[in-house]
C-alpha cells in the first residue's frame, strides 16, 4: 500500500492529535465542512474492525481494549488506515485523527505507508487533564467514566508527547489551544493551518 488511493493520485495528510475529549473528532468535522477535506478516525475505524462479526482483528481489538489506556498493536491500526485511505477520492487532503498515539504507531507508520504519502501538518489540540474529564464525562459514550478516563489521559501524555516532540522538531507541528468553544478553537485551528 502507498500514499497514493486507487486512481494514483497523492494524497495529503494532517493529523490530529490531543488527549481525550481534546475535540478532535468535532473539528476534523467542521475542517470536512467548510475545507472538504476527508475525515478518518483511527478510534473509529478501530471500533468499526471491532463490531464487525467477521472481522479479522475484532477479538484480538475486544481484548486490548477491556483496559483504559491500552493501544492496539500498530501493525493492525495501520492496516485499518491504509485500507480507510485507498478508498479516498482522488488528490484529498485526508486528516486523520488519534494516530500516531505512540512511537510504535510512529515507527510502524514510517516504515511503511509514511515513507509514501505527504505528510501536511501534525495538529496538536491541546487541553489540560481537568478539561479532558469534563467534555469525556459530558459526551456519554460508555468508556467515559472518570477513572477510565484518567488513566487515558495519562497514557496520552505518557505515549503521545514525545510522537508530538518528534514532529515538532521536523518542524511541522501546529499546537492548538483547545480550550474555549468550539468555533473559537476552530477558528484558531484555521489560522494554524493557513499557516502551513
Amino acid at each position: 500500500m502507498n500514499g497514493s488511493n486507487q486512481n494514483g493520485s497523492q494524497l495529503a495528510l494532517i493529523f490530529v492529535l490531543g488527549a481525550p475529549g481534546a475535540g478532535k473528532d468535532v473539528q476534523c468535522s467542521l475542517l470536512s465542512e467548510k475545507l472538504g477535506y476527508v475525515h478518518l478516525s483511527s478510534g473509529d475505524l478501530i471500533r468499526t474492525e471491532r463490531d464487525m462479526l467477521d472481522s479479522q482483528y475484532g477479538t484480538i481489538i475486544s481484548e486490548i481494549l477491556k483496559e483504559p489506556g491500552n493501544f492496539v498493536p500498530s501493525n493492525i491500526t495501520c492496516t485499518l488506515i491504509g485500507k480507510a485511505i485507498a478508498s479516498c477520492p482522488p488528490s484529498s487532503t485526508v486528516l486523520l485523527d488519534g494516530f500516531p498515539i505512540n512511537q510504535s504507531n510512529l515507527s510502524t507508520w514510517e516504515a511503511g505507508l509514511g515513507s509514501t504519502m505527504k505528510l501536511r501538518s501534525v495538529v496538536f489540540l491541546d487541553i489540560p487533564e481537568e478539561l479532558s474529564l469534563i467534555r469525556c464525562l459530558g459526551r456519554g459514550r460508555s468508556d467515559d467514566q472518570e477513572q477510565s478516563v484518567r488513566k487515558r489521559y495519562a497514557a496520552f501524555r505518557r505515549e503521545s508527547l514525545p510522537v508530538i516532540e518528534h514532529y515538532k522538531a521536523k518542524g511541522v507541528l501546529k499546537t492548538v489551544d483547545g480550550i474555549g468553544e468550539t468555533h473559537e478553537v476552530f477558528e484558531r485551528l484555521l489560522r494554524a493551518l493557513q499557516s502551513s
